[in-house]
C-alpha cells in the first residue's frame, strides 16, 4: 500500500548532510569568490575572480545541479549536491527558484536536504519531488525550508508524474507504481504492468518482470518505460483502469534510457540497439555516461498505429528531452575520445522539429559540459549543466541557462 499521510509532516527529519553551503569552494563560487565573504554582488566568479555573468546564465555555482521545470514566472532546478563515497549517495539536495527574468545569480532556496533526488514536477502553485524513500511538495513561493511530506517508504525513487488530478512515481525495489491523490499517498494505488492485453505490441509479459524506470502522463493515460528481464519497452494504460494491465507501444530487442516526453499525439524516447544501454548509462539528470552511447531520438503515436519513427539517429549519450507540441529538444554529453575520456565542452542542446528534421537536429548551443535536465515554455529552451567542470560526477559550478528556441 501507498503508505505515509500528507499531514504537514516535516521532512527535515530525514536530512543526511547540510546542505552545500558556507566557504566551501572559493574558485566558482559567487557568494566566496577568491575569499571567504567576498560577494560577486550577481556575478559569476571564475577561477576565484569575479565576472559578468552571461546574459544567458541565470545561475552559476550550483552544486550539481539536474532536475528543471518552468512556470509562467520562475524556473526551479534540483541542486543534487556533492556526492559523498562514504555514503553511496549525493547527499544536501536542494530545491531552487530563480526569475525567469534574472535574479541577480542569488536564487531562492526553497528546501534543502534529502539523497538521491529525481526530478521535479510545478503544478498549480507547488513544486513536487522525489528522494530515497520520500515524495515531497512545497508551495512554489516557499515553505520556510520544511516541505510537506505526501508519502513515505524505503528504498529509490526513479521518478514521478505530477497533475490536477493525481501523483505517480515509481518504486524500483517494488516493481511498480504508485498512484495517489496529490494531497496524499495514504491509500494510493499500487499499479503494475503485466499483461496480456496488449493491442499495439507484443504482450507485455513477454519482457519478464518489469521495472517502471521513467514515467510521464497525458489527462488520459501513463506511460512507462519498462526495463524487464527480457529487454525494455515503452508501455501505456489508461489512468483509471491501470491495474496489472497496459499496452506496448515499443519495444522487442531495443534498449531504452530512462527519459520521455509526451505531447498531443505522440510518445518521445531514446532508444539504443539492444544493449547500449547499460550499467553507467546517462539516466536523466545526474546520470553517469557509458562509453560510446549512441542512441536514436524516436518517437512512436500514442495509438501506437504506425509504430516508432526515428527523427534523429547516433545521438551522443543523451541525457534528457523536452518537447513542446512542435519540436523536441534533446541534451547530448558527446563523444568520448580514443581515451575514453569526455573532453570540455563535448555536450550540446539540439533540437528537430516533431514534423522532422531529416536525422540533422539544429544547434541550439554547442560546447557545454554534461547538461542535465531541460524544460521549454513558449518563448525559451532551459537547462542545468555542469559549468566549468569536466568531471561526469559532480559540479561546484553548475549553471542554469536560458537561450530563445
Amino acid at each position: 500500500a501507498c503508505g505515509g499521510k500528507a499531514g504537514g509532516a516535516s521532512a527535515t527529519r530525514d536530512a543526511q548532510a547540510p546542505s552545500p553551503g558556507g566557504c566551501t569552494d572559493t574558485r566558482t563560487d559567487p557568494r566566496n569568490c577568491g575569499a571567504c565573504g567576498h560577494d560577486c554582488l550577481g556575478g559569476a566568479c571564475e577561477s576565484g575572480a569575479c565576472v559578468p555573468l552571461a546574459s544567458s546564465v541565470l545561475a552559476s555555482g550550483q552544486h550539481t545541479p539536474g532536475g528543471i521545470a518552468v512556470d509562467d514566472t520562475y524556473v526551479y532546478w534540483v541542486n543534487r549536491g556533492l556526492y559523498s563515497s562514504e555514503q553511496g549517495a549525493y547527499v544536501g539536495a536542494q530545491i531552487v527558484k530563480c526569475a525567469k527574468s534574472g535574479c541577480k545569480n542569488a536564487p531562492t532556496v526553497l528546501a534543502t536536504g534529502w539523497n538521491d533526488v529525481t526530478n521535479l514536477v510545478v503544478v498549480g502553485g507547488r513544486v513536487y519531488w522525489g528522494a530515497s524513500g520520500l515524495i515531497l511538495t512545497c508551495p512554489s513561493d516557499g515553505c520556510g525550508g520544511a516541505p510537506t511530506v505526501l508519502w513515505s517508504g524505503q528504498g529509490p525513487i526513479s521518478q514521478i508524474a505530477v497533475d490536477d488530478a493525481g501523483l505517480y512515481f515509481g518504486d524500483p525495489d517494488a516493481l511498480l507504481v504508485h498512484a495517489c491523490s496529490i494531497d496524499g499517498c495514504d491509500g494510493g494505488t499500487e499499479l503494475t504492468f503485466a499483461s496480456d492485453a496488449s493491442t499495439t505490441g507484443p504482450p507485455l509479459s513477454l519482457f519478464g518482470t518489469l521495472t517502471a524506470i521513467a514515467i510521464a502522463i497525458d489527462a488520459e493515460n501513463l506511460y512507462a518505460v519498462l526495463s524487464g528481464t527480457m529487454g525494455s519497452v515503452i508501455a501505456a494504460c489508461e489512468r483509471s483502469q491501470c491495474l496489472g494491465g497496459g499496452r506496448t507501444l515499443a519495444g522487442a530487442g531495443v534498449g531504452f534510457g530512462s527519459f520521455l516526453a509526451v505531447d498531443a499525439t505522440n510518445v518521445y524516447f531514446a532508444a539504443a540497439s539492444a544493449g547500449n544501454f547499460g550499467q553507467g548509462t546517462p539516466i536523466g539528470p545526474g546520470g553517469q555516461a557509458a562509453p560510446g552511447t549512441a542512441a536514436a531520438i524516436t518517437l512512436v503515436p500514442k495509438d501506437g498505429g504506425s509504430g516508432a519513427v526515428t527523427l534523429v539517429g547516433e545521438v551522443s549519450a543523451p541525457s534528457a528531452i523536452a518537447v513542446d507540441g512542435t519540436t523536441v529538444y534533446v541534451t547530448q554529453w558527446g563523444d568520448q575520445d580514443d581515451a575514453g575520456a569526455r573532453p570540455a565542452g563535448a555536450g550540446r542542446i539540439a533540437k528537430c522539429a516533431v514534423a522532422g528534421c531529416g536525422g540533422v537536429p539544429t544547434m541550439v548551443q554547442d560546447y557545454v559540459n554534461y547538461p542535465q535536465g531541460i524544460a521549454v515554455d513558449g518563448a525559451n529552451v532551459y537547462w542545468t549543466d555542469y559549468g566549468s567542470s569536466a568531471d561526469p560526477s559532480s559540479s561546484d559550478d553548475g549553471r542554469v541557462v536560458v537561450r530563445p528556441k
